[in-house]
């Protein structure tokens, strides 16, 4: 799988994803994170970092099924602040999509193209 999970600090998770991406992908990682509602309330931050992402191979149907995943995460959690990073265009605005459905009921987010400025927004200092 192109996507890989970490935890940062105490209270932040990280989704790494590299090469080829898929909504499947993504789809899959949510469930893994999300599984554990104890987890959930410990996070404050989530960073999906695809610096290294070559192409992301994503639907509308499957941006909105995860969505529903973050939305969900979000009734547990109202306090999670989310971030994604690329530096390539065409991802970037697939995330600007994501960004769209989700905060509008949901978790604060923000794109952004370098992990500096996430850190930044987070008001987190990295590892």
């Amino acid at each position: 799988m192109p996507i890989k999970i970490e935890a940062v600090q105490k209270n932040g998770v990280c989704i790494i994803g590299s090469g080829d991406v898929t909504g499947e992908d993504l789809y899959q990682s949510n469930l893994k994170i999300y599984s554990n509602h104890e987890l959930i309330n410990k996070y404050n931050y989530q960073i999906i970092n695809f610096l290294d992402v070559e192409s992301l191979n994503i639907s509308y149907e499957m941006i909105e099924k995860i969505t529903a995943q973050d939305k969900e995460a979000y009734s547990i959690n109202p306090n999670i602040k989310m971030v994604c990073v690329t530096d390539k265009e065409n991802i970037f605005n697939l995330m600007k999509m994501w960004e769209s459905f989700v905060s509008a009921e949901s978790f604060e987010t923000k794109v952004v193209r370098s992990l500096e400025e996430a850190y930044d927004w987070l008001k987190v200092t990295p590892d």
